[in-house]
């Protein structure tokens, strides 16, 4: 969904819009063998920027990265 689409909707179809487009990326992940969802998974983080080609969570989203880890301990 391009984002002049979602300047066109409200906050709340927004967040609906994208709740759903996150729903079926996650169905479409699951479907995939283990390799190829890590592999697709990988490239839509770097793509949107929160991780870099490595895997390292960028600047902005260090905290992020931080709080994930913490809750892979628990």
């Amino acid at each position: 969904m391009g984002t002049g689409i979602l300047r066109k909707l409200s906050y709340e179809e927004q967040i609906s819009a994208i709740a759903k487009a996150l729903k079926e990326e996650i169905e479409l992940l699951k479907s995939l063998p283990k390799a190829e969802a890590q592999q697709m998974a990988h490239r839509g983080l770097v793509k949107v920027g929160i991780i870099d080609e490595d895997g390292n969570y960028t600047e902005p989203y260090k905290e992020l990265g931080k709080a994930v880890n913490r809750s892979k301990q628990d």
